[in-house]
């Protein structure tokens, strides 16, 4: 089972591929995708702060959850 002939590597081979064999062009792609995952990651908290301000938090928006089925008892 630790045949290394049976192992089916992901879309026919990275390893083949002669840009994937420099290191440079390795830690670029890795520096984008750190650029990219941070984007992402600021967009969020963006909506997030849009949220929190517009709705509150979770604490108040818990208070006012339990005031709501008071009223409806």
């Amino acid at each position: 089972m630790n045949d290394r002939s049976t192992i089916i590597e992901p879309h026919g081979g990275y390893r083949s591929l002669k840009a994937y064999q420099t290191a440079e062009v390795a830690a670029n792609t890795l520096i984008c995708l750190v650029h990219q995952a941070n984007y992402l990651l600021d967009q969020l908290l963006r909506q997030l702060d849009q949220q929190f301000l517009e709705k509150g938090g979770f604490t108040e928006r818990l208070y006012h959850s339990r005031k709501k089925a008071r009223r409806n008892f």
